[in-house]
């Protein structure tokens, strides 16, 4: 394909995402430089090939990771495979284009999702696991205020150690944006949790619910 070879398009990549976020925002300059340092490990050795067997020998890693990992579809492969499909995506592919390589179009190979991705702990380790939660939270511990953020909001880390106080409104509402997707989220707190919240926001003050110096210390504590 008049010398697009898949080491040409990685090198055309960070140049394409930088174009890309300066019109719509993303990806981000870490996700790029996630997403091609992923791509170039699985690619390995594949550079000077066409730009077409990437399908293929994506599929190809995430068979073999999985037999390696007893034959079973893995977390792992899937996500792998998914972010080294972000940089050879339709966007990068039309940059390419436009710099002189004929018009590509991928036919990517479906790699198996796991069934499950994970399993509940038994049933006593999470009844034990709420109730110190609670206890904690009674005592306005700061353990009791990532129990808080966690279970009663289903908050992930990095949403609460991004928490203020004052997310909460008078309904018992806690309004954000999850910080994984930036969708809205607005659980709906039970009146007695509600009124803990304000209890604990009325002794702390303004700011973040989880005390630490950065959200890095934040989400490491939590």
């Amino acid at each position: 394909i008049d010398g697009w070879t898949i080491g040409r398009v990685l090198d055309e990549y960070p140049r394409a995402a930088e174009a890309r976020r300066a019109v719509v925002g993303k990806p981000s300059a870490a996700t790029q430089k996630m997403q091609l340092g992923r791509a170039r490990r699985i690619l390995k050795g594949h550079e000077g090939e066409s730009v077409e067997r990437v399908p293929e020998l994506v599929l190809a890693y995430a068979v073999r990771w999985n037999r390696e990992h007893g034959g079973v579809p893995t977390v792992t492969a899937a996500a792998e495979a998914q972010q080294v499909r972000a940089v050879f995506a339709p966007w990068v592919l039309e940059a390419c284009e436009r710099a002189g390589m004929p018009r590509t179009e991928l036919r990517w190979k479906e790699v198996a999702q796991p069934e499950f991705q994970y399993e509940l702990p038994p049933l006593e380790l999470r009844e034990r696991t709420i109730a110190a939660g609670k206890e904690e939270l009674a005592k306005g511990s700061d353990v009791g205020r990532a129990f808080l953020l966690e279970f009663f909001c289903a908050m992930s880390a990095a949403d609460a150690c991004r928490a203020r106080w004052d997310w909460m409104d008078e309904t018992g509402t806690v309004h954000y944006e999850r910080a994984k997707t930036g969708k809205a989220a607005a659980p709906r707190l039970s009146p007695e949790v509600a009124a803990r919240w304000r209890e604990l926001a009325k002794e702390r003050g303004p700011g973040e619910i989880v005390p630490r110096n950065t959200d890095k210390e934040r989400n490491e504590f939590i």
